[in-house]
């Protein structure tokens, strides 16, 4: 990771991709040089399988340009929570009294940025490597937390509302905490399994008047996610299979286009596929190519998730709007003669 050539918002991009797809390295074997790749997380058993989960409090970061004491404060980034995985920094988190009222969250927000050294103000002031592996970042004072990504200002931080797969009997009994405030977000959002699919599959990069810019789902655009694969999955017949997912304008459309093609293509962490998966994935916005047949969509506007990078300004496979439409059409006619039968 070290030999990253990239700094900013474009290392951390670069370092996600390795994170996510795994890092390629030629070793030596009794055959001779042979290449292998070095996977970080046990992505399909995020909680049974072989990663090891870690939360320190007071994680003492020297900065880069101090040498000296470790016992000096004076040199040294002090996050109040950092969640580690297989000894990975995913997570920083900054805590806030509630008797703050309407400042906490201002407060711990420009402290993370002042880590991150997100503007000219805090240059030599922070530890932005700790940030080179970071997926986000965590506002909270215990009646109430906001997450964001890298870089984000603070109206850019958001609640965590949902708790799936947990009702809330089953936070207060396995957790010990009721299901509301800052336990939200931890328990929703913060769970072993959330935190590694998000890193997998939702995690965004797209350019922004001139800057990169990291983005994650929202609740809502997560849990229609899952809620839409679980009932593909489980629906026994063609119209209990199907739905609506409902959005207003400018609610964030593409997010759940974002994490569902991976799914619908069959990569990882679902069920085995009944014989009639077959999916096709038409979009017609400007956002998402129009038509990818395997659903691996590499998206316009150098949209880079879930996937190795490969910016283009050309659409994917499938053609214009009026052409792609045609695909879609054959397979669903023959889908209906095929159940006819």
């Amino acid at each position: 990771m070290e030999n990253v050539n990239a700094t900013g918002m474009a290392r951390n991009q670069a370092v996600h991709e390795y994170l996510t797809y795994g890092m390629p390295l030629t070793v030596d074997g009794p055959r001779g040089r042979d290449s292998r790749t070095v996977r970080f997380f046990d992505f399909e058993h995020p909680e049974s399988g072989l990663n090891e989960f870690l939360v320190t409090t007071q994680f003492r970061v020297r900065r880069g340009n101090e040498r000296g004491d470790l016992e000096d404060d004076q040199r040294l980034v002090i996050p109040d929570l950092v969640l580690f995985a297989n000894g990975i920094p995913l997570v920083v988190m900054e805590a806030k009294s509630p008797s703050l009222l309407g400042v906490w969250k201002s407060q711990a927000v420009r402290q993370l940025r002042r880590y991150q050294e997100a503007g000219p103000e805090w240059q030599g002031r922070g530890v932005p490597e700790l940030f080179h592996y970071n997926i986000l970042c965590v506002a909270h004072c215990g009646a109430a937390a906001a997450y964001s990504t890298l870089g984000a200002p603070e109206n850019a931080y958001f609640e965590w509302k949902w708790l799936g797969p947990y009702s809330d009997d089953e936070v207060q009994q396995r957790f010990g905490v009721e299901p509301q405030g800052q336990a939200q977000l931890i328990v929703g959002l913060l769970s072993p399994a959330t935190l590694l699919d998000i890193l997998r599959d939702y995690v965004v990069y797209e350019p922004e008047r001139g800057r990169l810019v990291k983005k994650l789902p929202r609740y809502q655009q997560y849990r229609a996610v899952r809620g839409a694969m679980s009932r593909i999955l489980t629906g026994g017949k063609p119209t209990e299979r199907g739905g609506v997912v409902w959005h207003t304008q400018g609610s964030g459309k593409s997010r759940p286009c974002c994490g569902w093609p991976p799914r619908c293509a069959g990569r990882h962490g679902w069920p085995t596929r009944p014989s009639w998966w077959s999916p096709t994935a038409p979009n017609s916005t400007s956002r998402l190519p129009e038509l990818s047949n395997d659903a691996d969509f590499q998206g316009r506007s150098g949209w880079t998730g879930p996937g190795p990078s490969h910016p283009s300004d050309e659409p994917a496979a499938g053609g214009s709007g009026r052409t792609a439409a045609n695909p879609l059409t054959s397979r669903v006619s023959s889908s209906r003669a095929a159940a006819a039968r």
